[in-house]
C-alpha cells in the first residue's frame, strides 16, 4: 500500500592489533572496554527507535558487528558483540580453509585458535545471524589481501571501533592504515589504547590526534560518554540543516537564503510525505507521452490511465530470484527501487504534462481571443458566439493557473527529481554491494553548493539505511562470483547505452522539429504581417473585410502558437538532455569495454603474480556506479532550475 520502509541497522567494525602487540594479562580490561563501548551504542541505537519509529520497518532494531575475526582485538570485539545481541558480519581476506592457515600452528598466536575462530562463527550462526564473505585475497603479497579485507570492513561500518597502541610502524594492510583511510572518508571512529587503563577517544575528519614525541606513543584523550552517543544520534539521524554562527545577522542571512531558494525551487519534500505515498490506480496525465510520440517519432500513441503493480512492474530487471549471492542483492533491493521509480515516472509525467499543456492552452487563449475578430462575429448579431469565445478563453487561462498551482503545491517537480534520484542511487547498489564496495556517493562540484548537497537530503538518508538493512551477502568471492558480477554489470551497462541512444535520438528529434516548426510559423507569421501590410497600403488590392480580419487573426496567433513550442523545448532542456545523453553513451561504452577486457583476462589469467580479482572487478563496478551517479546528479542540477511555472 505504501513504499517501503528499511529497517533500523547499525553497524560497528572493528580493526586492531594482534596477540602481539597487546599487552600480555591485560585482555579481560581490554574485553570489559569493548563492552562498554557495545553498550553505549547499543542503548542509543535503540532509544533513537524508541523515539523514530515511523522512519523504519517494525522490529527491533538491527546491531551488527563486522569484524573478520582475526587474533586478538577483532575477537575481544566479537565475543563482547555477540554478548550484546549483535550479528557477525565476517569478511575474511581469503577463502576460509585458507585463511584458517593463519590459526593453524606455526602461524598461530594464540593457544587453540583455530577452534576458538570456528567456535565464534558457529556461536553467531546459533545465536544472531552470521554473514561470511570470503575475499579471493593472495598470499603474495599478503598485505594487499588484508588491506582489501579492511576495505570491506570500512564499507559496511557506520562507526569504527579501533584498538591501537599509539605506535606508528607504517605496515600495508594494518591497523594505522585502515584508520588513516576512515579518517579520511570522514567515517567516525573511537579510538581505544591497547594498552591499559584503554582510555578512549572519538575520532573525526577534523580531529588533531595527540602529538608523538620522539620515542613516545600516542595516547588518546578519555572521551564523554555523551559523546558517543551524539555521534551515534548523527549517523542515524535524518539531515539537518547546520548550525547557524556569526551572531543575529547571519542567522537572518541565512534564513532569507533559504526562503529564495524555496520560493524558486518550490517546496522540499520530506521523507514522511514519501511514506505516505500510495500506488495511485490512475495516470490522467497522458498527454506528455502522447506529445512526445507524436513530436519525436511521427506515430501516435496513447498511452492507457491503469498504474501496474510497481513492483511486478520492475520484476524482469529485478527478479525475485535468491539461488545466488547476487541474485539475493537484486532480490532484496527491488521493492525500495520499484516504488521511489515508479513514483518518479507518475510525477515526471505530471509535470511534463501539465507544462506541455500549459504553453498550448496560452497559445489556444490568444488564438481564442482572436477567434471573433476572425470569424467576423464582432457586433449585435453574434453576442453569443463572441461570449461563447471570451468565456472558453477564461476557462484555458484558469485552467493553466490551477494546473501549475496544483503542481507547485503538492510538489510535482520536487517528488519527481527526488524519487528518481533515490530510485538510481538504489539501482547503482547493486553494483557495489555484491563485491564488498561503498556507496557510490562522491563530493559534488563546489558550483552546485547553490542547488543543495544531494548528501544532506532525505534520499541519500534513505538510501544509506537500505544499504544498512541489505548488508553484505553471505558470499564465497570466487571465479564463479567475480564473472556473475561482471555479467551483471555488463548487461547493466549496456541497458544504460541502449536507454542514452535512445533517449538522444528522441530529444534530438523533438529538439529540432519544435525548432523548425518555431521557425516555420515565424516566417508564416512574417508572411501575413507582410501580406496584412499590402493590402493596407495597395489600393489596388480590394480584398474582402474578412481576409484582413484573418490576417490580423494570423499575425497574432502563430507567434502565440510558436512562442509555446519554443516554451515547451525550453521547459523540457531537450537540447542539452541530448548531449548529455551522446557524452553519457560513449563513457558507457568505453566502460563497457573495460568490463568487457577483464572478463577476457579472467577467461585466460596470466600466470601468477596479479592482482586479485575481486579488487579489479570491484574497481570497475565502483567506477561505473560512481559515473551513473554523478550523470543523475547532474540531472538533478539541471531540472531544479526548471520548476512548474505559468508561462508569461
Amino acid at each position: 500500500m505504501h513504499p517501503h520502509k528499511p529497517r533500523l541497522v547499525f553497524r560497528v567494525g572493528i580493526v586492531g592489533h594482534r596477540p602481539n602487540r597487546l599487552p600480555p594479562g591485560d585482555r579481560s580490561a581490554l574485553s570489559f572496554r569493548l563492552g562498554e563501548v557495545l553498550t553505549v551504542i547499543r542503548e542509543q541505537v535503540e532509544a533513537f527507535g524508541r523515539g523514530h519509529a515511523g522512519l523504519f520497518a517494525h522490529g527491533a532494531p538491527v546491531l551488527r558487528a563486522i569484524s573478520p575475526l582475526a587474533e586478538g582485538t577483532d575477537r575481544l570485539f566479537a565475543e563482547a558483540a555477540l554478548g550484546l545481541g549483535y550479528q557477525l558480519c565476517c569478511p575474511m581476506p581469503f577463502r576460509q580453509a585458507e585463511f584458517e592457515q593463519d590459526f593453524a600452528p606455526p602461524a598461530a598466536l594464540e593457544p587453540d585458535s583455530l577452534a576458538r575462530f570456528r567456535d565464534l562463527l558457529a556461536r553467531a550462526e546459533k545465536e544472531t545471524r552470521l554473514t561470511r564473505f570470503e575475499l579471493d585475497g593472495k598470499r603474495k603479497p599478503e598485505g594487499e589481501a588484508y588491506g582489501a579485507c579492511g576495505r570491506v570492513v570500512l564499507n559496511q561500518s557506520d562507526l569504527l571501533v579501533v584498538v591501537w597502541d599509539g605506535e606508528r610502524l607504517g605496515r600495508p594492510g594494518g591497523t594505522e592504515e585502515t584508520f588513516a583511510e576512515a579518517r579520511h572518508r570522514g567515517l567516525p571512529v573511537v579510538w581505544i589504547d591497547a594498552r591499559a587503563p584503554h582510555a578512549w577517544q572519538l575520532v573525526e575528519a577534523s580531529t588533531t590526534l595527540p602529538g608523538q614525541q620522539k620515542g613516545e606513543r600516542a595516547v588518546p584523550v578519555l572521551d564523554d560518554i555523551k559523546n558517543l552517543r551524539a555521534v551515534v544520534q548523527d549517523a542515524l539521524d535524518l539531515p539537518r540543516l547546520p548550525e547557524k554562527s556569526g551572531g543575529p545577522e547571519a542567522e537572518e542571512h541565512e534564513a532569507r537564503k533559504h526562503e529564495k531558494a524555496k520560493e524558486h525551487w518550490g517546496r522540499q519534500i520530506t521523507i514522511e510525505e514519501y511514506y505516505a505515498e500510495r500506488k495511485p490506480r490512475l495516470n490522467p496525465a497522458v498527454l506528455w507521452k502522447f506529445f512526445r510520440d507524436l513530436v519525436s517519432d511521427g506515430r501516435w500513441s496513447f498511452a492507457g490511465f491503469d498504474v501496474p503493480d510497481f513492483e511486478q512492474a520492475v520484476e524482469k530487471e529485478w527478479p525475485r530470484n535468491d539461488s545466488t549471492p547476487l541474485a539475493r542483492v537484486v532480490n532484496g533491493l527491488r521493492p525500495f527501487y520499484a516504488w521511489p521509480d515508479k513514483l518518479a515516472v507518475f510525477y515526471s509525467d505530471a509535470y511534463r504534462s501539465t507544462f506541455v499543456l500549459a504553453y498550448l492552452l496560452s497559445a489556444a487563449a490568444v488564438g481564442m481571443a482572436l477567434l471573433p475578430l476572425a470569424a467576423g462575429w464582432i457586433g449585435h448579431h453574434h453576442h453569443t458566439a463572441e461570449v461563447v469565445c471570451i468565456v472558453s478563453e477564461l476557462v484555458m487561462i484558469l485552467t493553466i493557473v490551477t494546473l501549475v498551482l496544483r503542481g507547485r503545491r503538492h510538489g510535482w517537480h520536487e517528488r519527481w527529481i527526488d524519487y528518481r534520484l533515490g530510485a538510481e542511487l538504489v539501482r547503482h547498489l547493486r553494483l557495489v554491494v555484491p563485491l564488498g564496495g561503498g556507496r557510490p556517493f562522491p563530493q559534488v562540484p563546489a558550483h552546485w553548493a547553490a542547488y543543495g548537497h544531494p548528501g544532506a537530503t532525505w534520499v541519500a538518508w534513505y538510501v544509506r539505511a537500505v544499504e544498512r538493512d541489505l548488508g553484505l551477502p553471505s558470499a564465497v568471492v570466487d571465479e564463479a562470483h567475480v564473472k556473475a558480477c561482471l555479467e551483471h554489470v555488463a548487461e547493466l551497462l549496456s541497458g544504460q547505452v541502449d536507454f542514452h541512444e535512445t533517449n538522444a535520438g528522441r530529444c534530438h528529434r523533438i529538439d529540432g522539429r519544435l525548432h523548425r516548426m518555431g521557425m516555420i510559423l515565424l516566417v508564416l507569421t512574417l508572411a501575413a504581417c507582410g501580406a496584412n501590410f499590402l493590402r493596407n497600403c495597395a489600393a489596388a488590392w480590394m480584398l474582402p473585410a474578412w481576409v484582413s480580419w484573418n490576417l490580423t487573426f494570423l499575425c497574432g496567433f502563430l507567434p502565440a502558437l510558436g512562442a509555446a513550442l519554443v516554451g515547451i523545448n525550453n521547459q523540457g532542456e531537450f537540447r542539452r538532455l541530448t548531449r548529455r545523453s551522446e557524452a553519457m553513451k560513449e563513457h558507457l561504452k568505453d566502460l563497457r569495454a573495460s568490463v568487457e577486457k577483464l572478463q577476457q583476462e579472467l577467461a585466460s589469467p596470466p600466470a601468477g603474480g596479479s592482482q586479485p580479482a575481486s579488487v579489479r572487478a570491484s574497481a570497475l563496478c565502483t567506477q561505473a556506479a560512481q559515473l551513473m551517479v554523478n550523470e543523475v546528479l547532474d540531472w538533478r542540477v539541471v531540472f531544479l532550475d526548471r520548476p512548474l511555472t505559468s508561462p508569461a
